[in-house]
């Protein structure tokens, strides 16, 4: 079979991309959160999914995905050199789901603005640095970008041609998308509102009927029990609700509660346990450290503790890169002077996806540790900003040059950091050195950088690595340590902050030279 241009075209930028996310995961130490994913993970393949353990609470069975490699090669004696390759391998699958998302962004492109732009998205997704940083490394976020633009191009499908058919792999494609992170139970109320003003839409379009309505919203139920059944190894399901012993102060005053104590729930016992435990650690932050922007610190768990309500827009300004934001509005535009006769169901249904993903984590969550958070609303910002290039071969020869040059721009900006691509700045950071006055946890030190710092300490023995008490010469401080990020209990280094430092490593630690008086000082 003869493939198209813009096929071929995919392929070729999948190629690159695969080998670029390669290069970024084999470079990368293991980050902070990966080794509890992939421990998740064993238990998954063992048979055990139970969540009593409390770091536990959000893994999800998709694990089981990366962890394959390094349990097989446990199993392995006599092949050193295999062994060795499938432990290195705990990524792989990470990267396949960063293909994923480059794929739908494609289809997305293509069926909206054309093939060229099709290829163009491709392209600005395999170089945008969060898709790259955060699609390789074996946590969910990546695997959450994937399933919410999965889920609602098949959603999409079916609200523009509600077909028995379209309505089985919407259901399916939103039951499997919560396996990728339990974030993705939002995904149910975007459906739902959609489903719902799409069968109170103007005449004049395949309106849903309510048999329509009755028969999705079983396959959704259905699709969704199975799913969770099926990677949760049935463990436990249809427990009493009374049975259940709930930690978080929202459901601890209804473990007793006559109306629902015996009725059983259709999910296994990890579901609901996960969804108590997440409710405990939102009210304690016993599991992350404590929360950082522009320089003000803030402890979670603590009396009059607030989350910071512009966290994700203030990350978006300093950590995506400064075309895909001109890219994102001018497309934006586009989109608004060109609206289509379906836009509600089309560019509609992702800009919602974004904004009520990004709004509620703005709003209601205290985690705001990075944001690879919001990964999904990233990778539909590369689709909204891929409109920008729709009709190129009749614009301008000024528009093709800018349009040009905010891509190569991208390219520049995105390799200016490659492989190091988790602390990227965008170049509103004028000075790299200076970037963890901005943010932290990991936006910028999540431990990928250990390999680099070890190496630069071999070859460096005078400097002290972490220093929690002043020392004279030069100290190298990881951005989390340096403001107080973790250990959440030790705070800020305001000793060393008084100092502005020489030169960084990894991007994530920074070298400072304090001065012997300056010890003294303090002292």
């Amino acid at each position: 079979m003869r493939l198209s241009a813009s096929t071929r075209q995919l392929l070729c930028i999948l190629a690159i991309a695969c080998v670029l996310d390669a290069v970024v995961a084999k470079k990368m130490s293991q980050t902070m959160d990966e080794g509890v994913h992939l421990s998740y993970g064993v238990k998954i393949l063992h048979g055990d999914p139970d969540r009593s353990e409390l770091n536990f609470d959000s893994k999800t069975p998709i694990f089981a995905l990366n962890a394959l490699p390094r349990l097989i090669s446990g199993h392995i004696d006599n092949f050193p050199m295999i062994r060795r390759t499938l432990w290195s391998l705990v990524r792989l699958a990470s990267i396949l789901a960063a293909m994923v998302v480059i794929i739908f962004i494609f289809r997305f492109v293509h069926e909206w603005y054309g093939a060229f732009a099709a290829s163009v998205a491709a392209v600005l997704a395999a170089l945008s640095p969060n898709l790259i940083a955060h699609g390789t490394v074996a946590t969910a976020d990546g695997y959450f970008a994937a399933g919410v633009l999965v889920a609602i191009y098949y959603l999409r499908r079916y609200l523009l041609a509600p077909s028995n058919r379209n309505a089985f792999f919407s259901a399916l494609a939103l039951a499997l998308a919560q396996l990728s992170k339990p974030m993705a139970v939002y995904l149910y109320l975007i459906a739902g509102v959609f489903v719902i003003v799409a069968m109170i839409r103007s005449p004049g379009t395949a309106r849903i009927r309510a048999k329509e309505i009755a028969v999705y919203s079983a396959m959704v139920i259905g699709l969704s029990i199975a799913v969770f059944n099926i990677g949760y190894s049935f463990d436990r399901a249809f427990t009493p609700w009374g049975a259940y012993q709930f930690e978080s102060d929202s459901l601890r005053p209804l473990q007793n509660a006559k109306w629902i104590r015996k009725i059983p729930i259709p999910t296994p016992y990890p579901v609901l346990q996960a969804f108590d435990k997440m409710l405990h650690v939102e009210e304690t932050g016993s599991t992350w450290g404590n929360v950082y922007l522009l320089g003000e610190l803030r402890k979670p768990g603590t009396p009059g503790f607030r989350n910071f309500k512009t966290y994700y827009f203030v990350s978006w300004f300093f950590k995506e890169p400064i075309p895909l934001q001109i890219l994102f509005v001018w497309g934006a535009v586009y989109v608004v002077r060109h609206r289509k006769r379906n836009f509600l169901f089309n560019e509609g249904l992702l800009l919602a996806t974004a904004a009520v993903l990004v709004l509620w984590l703005s709003i209601f969550n205290s985690a705001q540790v990075g944001i690879r958070h919001i990964l999904p609303a990233l990778a539909i910002e590369v689709i909204v900003a891929a409109a920008a290039f729709s009709d190129f071969s009749a614009a301008s020869r000024m528009k093709k040059v800018v349009l040009g040059g905010l891509v190569i721009w991208l390219g520049i900006s995105t390799f200016s950091y490659y492989p190091n691509l988790i602390p990227y700045m965008n170049e509103w950071v004028t000075d790299r050195r200076l970037a963890y006055k901005i943010v932290a946890d990991s936006n910028l030190d999540w431990g990928q950088d250990m390999n680099t710092v070890q190496i630069f300490l071999k070859n460096n023995p005078d400097v002290v690595l972490d220093p929690d008490q002043p020392v004279a010469g030069r100290i190298l401080v990881g951005a989390d340590r340096l403001v107080g990020v973790s250990p959440k209990d030790k705070g800020p280094l305001t000793w060393a902050l008084r100092y502005q430092p020489v030169s960084h490593v990894g991007y994530a630690h920074f070298l400072f030279h304090i001065p012997a008086d300056a010890v003294v000082e303090q002292k």
